[in-house]
């Protein structure tokens, strides 16, 4: 063989080392970064999902934001942690909540705002379940007060139904 040709395997012999030792050093961490397992935890704020249109369809915070109703936000009625979910216009139509005074509550709001279905689960004992219509009827249900209440109320506010028939109004 000639000189030059030897020369040139030479060369070729050291690149192919030199690459083969970039790819390694290269494909390593990325070996390793696929062996280790999924974070066990997420620590965030603010977790925002939001669809293909970049319409937010979800919140996860440690501090939600005010309700936004019609395109308009309005204030909450305090402080609360949660989920809060959205519809495809990005009106909240709902959500679970914590508030400040530790009552958790879960509620599905109607298209146009106001709720149409909550839960309370109040921090001391007992729950109580509203299913408010949008003129006014409702019927609501209720432990809080340490025993069983039910009413359902007529759209002008009139009590139809009040057990046990001396209880207050249910707030």
């Amino acid at each position: 063989m000639s000189q030059a040709i030897e020369t040139e395997l030479r060369r070729l012999r050291r690149t192919v080392k030199i690459l083969t030792v970039v790819v390694c050093a290269l494909c390593i961490p990325v070996l390793i970064a696929a062996t280790k397992a999924p974070p066990k935890e997420i620590i965030a704020h603010t977790i925002r999902v939001v669809d293909d249109k970049g319409v937010t369809r979800a919140v996860l915070a440690g501090s939600v934001p005010d309700p936004i109703i019609n395109g308009k936000s309005l204030p909450r009625m305090g402080p609360a942690a949660g989920l809060i979910i959205y519809d495809r216009k990005g009106n909240e139509r709902g959500g679970y909540l914590t508030s400040l005074s530790d009552e958790g509550v879960l509620t599905l709001d109607g298209a146009h705002g106001g709720e149409v279905f909550k839960v309370v689960a109040n921090p001391d004992a007992g729950a109580s379940l509203f299913l408010p219509h949008a003129n006014g009827a409702l019927l609501a249900l209720t432990t809080y007060r340490g025993q069983p209440e039910l009413q359902m109320v007529e759209k002008d506010g009139r009590a139809l139904i009040t057990l046990p028939a001396d209880a207050p109004p249910i707030p």
